[in-house]
């Protein structure tokens, strides 16, 4: 049986923070890439051959996973990319106006005058929460920010976000770090930022539990909870902090 024409190999990182590694690899005469399996996107990687092996240097951002595949003939023996830079340009402060999605116990919309988790609230229906709200901000972005590649950078989130910008729809953003390139979204003045944030539905179920009765929101609760102990929602929506990015290689 001939051998296979090229080789992946899956890599993955369990660090909360931002990583560099040196990988060796069992593969000699090609060149490697990553592959990125959330968006399609296939990007270069800096390598220098060991013997029969090859080093590959990686950069990975918090719980990140990736292929690293061999499928070209390496053109030289070692290939050492500019490095990257991240300039934060501006951080985005509220208020923000947040939209509810309707007959899920919250009211149709608030005013946050800073980020924080629904569950801080006093408000129980939005507290408890479960499901898609919509966050709107405008922006205004300077000329000097043309030409450079921007990515919106939304911090912490519990737990997906989808990000519109000036009506262009951006990519699901569901693990960390939840960025998204925006440089062919944005304008020169103001700008309009939607960002629709879904959560789990045990916040729900947890303040139907404490509800008084006729004020549930789903058609049939979960089951009681263990013990007497009360049970605490677990925190959710847009957390930040939000920020816009540049990004350049040197």
């Amino acid at each position: 049986m001939d051998p296979p024409s090229w080789t992946r190999k899956r890599t993955s990182s369990s660090a909360d923070r931002r990583v560099e590694l040196d990988v060796r690899f069992r593969v000699a005469g090609r060149e490697p890439e990553i592959w990125r399996p959330e968006s399609g996107r296939i990007e270069p990687a800096s390598y220098a051959v060991d013997s029969t092996r090859t080093r590959v240097r990686l950069p990975m951002t918090e719980h990140d996973a990736f292929f690293v595949v061999f499928r070209r003939a390496m053109a030289k023996d070692a290939r050492e990319l500019p490095a990257v830079t991240r300039t934060t340009l501006a951080t985005v402060a509220g208020p923000w106006r947040v939209a509810f999605a309707p007959d899920l116990g919250a009211p149709p919309a608030i005013v946050m005058p800073e980020l924080a988790s629904w569950t801080a609230s006093a408000d129980s229906g939005v507290k408890y929460f479960s499901g898609t709200a919509t966050y709107t901000h405008t922006v205004r972005v300077p000329s000097s920010w043309r030409g450079r590649r921007i990515l919106l950078s939304l911090g912490d989130v519990r737990d997906m976000a989808e990000v519109t910008v000036n009506g262009v729809a951006m990519p699901l953003l569901w693990k960390a770090p939840f960025e998204t390139d925006v440089t062919g979204a944005l304008h020169s003045g103001a700008n309009r930022i939607e960002i629709r944030v879904t959560n789990e539905w045990t916040n729900r179920i947890i303040g139907d539990r404490v509800a008084p009765p006729g004020r549930t929101v789903l058609a049939q609760g979960g089951p009681p909870p263990f013990g007497a102990r009360p049970q605490i929602p677990s925190p959710s929506g847009l957390l930040g902090p939000v920020r816009f990015i540049a990004v350049e290689s040197r």
